[in-house]
């Protein structure tokens, strides 16, 4: 099973190797939503997810929707239901009266669902996940030819 280990090497690597502040903070953005809600249990780390979050907030600011989203889904994972669902509600609020697009778009509304029913909202597998799930069941162990993308 591809596990938090080899993410967190993906990750370090890619910060490593990226100079621009912008392309860095997508990164832990990206890291952070994974962190938190990724399907597979070995790849999620909540604690991490929030930090990673919250630096991505305090560059980015606490008022993006994104940020409100990522956050709330660590809060989540961490098992503090009643804070994710406030700040999911406060960004269902903003989006509608703002009419934007940024955030989680159209699963926003599962988000608060799942947090509402103590719960974290997770990620549906891509079909190349389910694949290597399906096939890891059966003892077939495949690569993920060096595509990281494909580990998310």
């Amino acid at each position: 099973m591809y596990d938090y280990a080899r993410f967190a090497e993906f990750i370090d690597i890619a910060l490593r190797r990226t100079e621009e502040q912008e392309a860095k903070l997508r990164i832990l953005a990206f890291a952070a939503q994974t962190l938190s809600t990724h399907s597979w249990d070995s790849i999620r780390d909540g604690a991490l997810a929030l930090r990673y979050s919250a630096l991505t907030c305090q560059q980015v600011g606490w008022h993006s929707l994104t940020c409100m989203e990522l956050y709330a889904a660590s809060l989540a994972e961490l098992r503090n239901f009643s804070e994710a669902t406030r700040l999911q509600q406060d960004l269902l609020s903003a989006k509608a009266q703002s009419g934007t697009s940024e955030g989680s778009g159209n699963d926003a509304a599962e988000r608060l669902k799942a947090y509402t029913q103590g719960r974290p909202w997770r990620r549906p597998l891509t079909a190349r996940e389910a694949k290597l799930l399906d096939n890891e069941k059966r003892g077939v162990i495949e690569s993920l030819s060096g595509n990281p993308e494909e580990l998310l």
